[in-house]
């Protein structure tokens, strides 16, 4: 069986993964239950889903300026919708946690080498501000 967000497809096996993401975004932040309730929690899988097709069509190209692109629209749209860059920091450093717990492979050190160099281009954006 596969998860579908919208109409992106991943096998349940990174169901898995995003629905560990977002419990740990809602663990580390209780207050996102109280101020966006099952919506929040809807769009925050939404979130993670594409994500994760962007880390993975970087993978399939080996092309991680697909992922950087991704990473710098991503925040001039958030930003601009009033969501800090430290959430989108955030969000990948507790994403690199949970690929750190999955088996080890080639894929998830690739995914984990991008999200660490957003991380760094995001903090690189905070600073020039």
């Amino acid at each position: 069986m596969k998860l579908q967000s919208r109409n992106i497809t991943f096998d349940p096996a990174i169901g898995e993964v995003v629905k560990s993401i977002v419990d740990e975004i809602y663990q580390e932040n209780p207050q996102l239950h109280d101020r966006f309730g099952q919506r929040g929690i809807e769009k925050c899988t939404e979130d993670n889903f594409y994500h994760m097709r962007y880390l993975h069509t970087s993978y399939q190209l080996n092309n991680p300026s697909i992922f950087e692109d991704y990473t710098h629209w991503l925040n001039s749209v958030l930003t601009n919708r009033g969501v800090p860059t430290e959430y989108i920091i955030q969000n990948f450093d507790l994403m690199i946690r949970v690929f750190e717990r999955q088996d080890e492979g080639l894929t998830w050190s690739f995914y984990i080498e991008l999200l660490e160099k957003g991380i760094d281009d995001l903090q690189k954006e905070i600073l020039d501000k």
